[in-house]
């Protein structure tokens, strides 16, 4: 139908028609657009949580590399053991003290490779009682390493958790108490041995001059009697017994370390030809 032949109505309802659709289509443009700006607000917060998740892979990865190496690097004997008491990571500083390889260790249970009977399987094992609600215990513990020395250890164990409080396990800390030991038993000795040496001094000094002046006196009295005199022999056995015990002095003032012997029953004394030979 030509448009000179349509009727004023039908001009009007088309126009109408035309209108609706440019206002649609405006409205359809304009959606498109509100689209476009949340899309790209959208890449835009995904780009930053991208970037966010990069950083913190970066730290991650940079926290476990610092974690390792402080952990591998410890003076300290250490190991991490999950709340099944399996031990996940050990350090080698305790592979050394166990004489051990890491093969040995990991996955296995910690009573198979750090086995303490007086510990383990009982209500002292520090994981029960980290389990329980303890954060940190400590004991002094005499490990048998594979080799059967005895090694003398101070154990450290502190609670290892999740981000939200939840108990994962334990972190263990050995330390080697050998060298403390043998440095505590060498004060003791010394201590030991300067008493020992104030006291002998000090005795030797009260004894010498009683024992010169009973020697000075026995010679001048077996000067003044014969030998068939009663008191000769006697006098002799009181001397001779005096210079023993001047050679017994002068051991004594020899002493130069702490030696002792079996005495009756359990008690111990000194030992003079030992501690001044």
């Amino acid at each position: 139908m030509k448009d000179e032949d349509k009727t004023k109505e039908q001009l009007i309802g088309e126009f109408k028609s035309l209108y609706r659709r440019v206002a649609e289509l405006e409205l359809s443009e304009a959606e498109c657009q509100r689209n476009r700006k949340e899309l790209m607000e959208l890449n835009l917060q995904l780009e930053e949580a991208v970037n966010q998740a990069n950083r913190i892979a970066v730290e991650a990865q940079v926290s476990n590399v610092e974690f390792n190496r402080i952990f591998n690097t410890a003076t300290d004997g250490m190991c991490l053991i999950d709340y099944d008491f399996n031990i996940v990571m050990i350090n080698h500083m305790l592979l050394k003290l166990l004489k051990k390889n890491g093969d040995e260790v990991v996955n296995r249970k910690c009573h198979e490779v750090l086995g303490d009977y007086q510990l383990c399987h009982s209500p002292l094992c520090p994981l029960v009682l980290i389990r329980e609600g303890k954060d940190r215990v400590e004991y002094e513990v005499e490990k048998t390493r594979s080799d059967g020395a005895k090694i003398p250890c101070l154990v450290t164990a502190s609670s290892f958790r999740d981000t939200d409080g939840s108990i994962l396990g334990m972190v263990a800390s050995f330390k080697d108490m050998s060298l403390h030991k043998r440095a505590e038993e060498e004060r003791i000795y010394r201590e030991k041995l300067q008493a020992v040496l104030e006291i002998v001094g000090a005795v030797c000094h009260e004894l010498h001059q009683p024992m010169q002046t009973i020697l000075g006196y026995s010679d001048l009295i077996l000067m003044d009697i014969q030998e068939d005199n009663p008191l000769y022999e006697d006098l002799q056995i009181v001397r001779e017994q005096i210079v023993t015990m001047r050679e017994l002095t002068k051991k004594l003032q020899k002493i130069t370390r702490y030696e002792t012997t079996g005495y009756a029953g359990k008690t111990k004394i000194i030992d003079i030809d030992k501690s001044s030979g």
